[in-house]
């Protein structure tokens, strides 16, 4: 329950009301931006802690009768001792769910729910867990490659084009090394709590010939240059030139 309070409930309104002052720019799209009592705006703190400030109630009911139900925003999983008492429990979710305006997907959509035993290994968050181990999803490594991957291969691209834009697109050799660095040290610190070390370090190596390929292919790209070659080095690796900053 919310307390009774109107300036707490006054400001908790102002905090929650999006408005968008491009409404007319946005156009046909701007029906994909929730505004006015529809929603929390993205990225807003408040969504997560409203949202369990609303699925209190479903904590407490599904941790009843036996049964553990473990949540995370919008995901759960529900631990029985039994087939039965599974389908049950999950049934009674979508009741409490339904209760809030809310649902979830059916027990025959296997695309985004699954059931099974705990004895063999399942997903949750990301996650492939099995008894004694947990390791990042095959779909959360192969994801994580894949951004590596296109971060270079999109530098490159814009070396090609045009190494004067390098720099506003954020695609020189020491951006893209740090935004790359950036995605693996944050990948790396949310699965560090997985206890399956082997599934992680086989990425190590696949990363390391992604880099020995992207400086590969700068080198090439370094040794085709003709005219005013220390220019445009220095702007593929983007180390900034003094002679950009004077105004043509």
């Amino acid at each position: 329950m919310l307390p009774d309070d109107e300036k707490f409930l006054v400001l908790l309104e102002h905090a929650i009301t999006t408005e968008l002052s491009n409404l007319d720019q946005l156009g046909k799209n701007a029906n994909l931006f929730p505004i006015n009592e529809i929603g929390v705006a993205q990225g807003c703190c408040l969504s997560p802690f409203l949202g369990n400030v609303l699925l209190h109630d479903f904590d407490i009911e599904m941790n009843k009768d036996n049964v553990a139900c473990l949540r995370y925003v919008d995901d759960f999983i529900i631990l029985a001792k039994s087939k039965d008492d599974g389908h049950k429990a999950y049934n009674k979710a979508l009741k409490i769910l339904q209760g809030h305006g809310l649902e979830a997907y059916g027990l025959d959509d296997r695309s985004k729910t699954e059931c099974g035993a705990t004895s063999k290994k399942f997903r949750f968050l990301g996650c492939e867990i099995a008894p004694g181990l947990i390791a990042p999803s095959r779909e959360s490594r192969a994801r994580m490659v894949k951004t590596v991957t296109d971060l270079f291969n999109n530098s490159i691209a814009d070396m090609r084009k045009n190494p004067a834009n390098l720099a506003i697109n954020r695609t020189t050799l020491v951006d893209t090394l740090y935004h790359v660095n950036n995605i693996i040290k944050g990948w790396g610190n949310q699965y560090s709590f997985c206890t399956d070390r082997q599934a992680i370090e086989h990425i190590d190596p696949i990363i390391d010939g992604l880099i020995k390929s992207y400086i590969g292919r700068y080198d090439n790209i370094k040794k085709r240059i003709g005219i005013e070659r220390e220019k445009t080095v220095r702007r593929l690796l983007g180390v900034h030139l003094l002679s950009d900053s004077i105004q043509h």
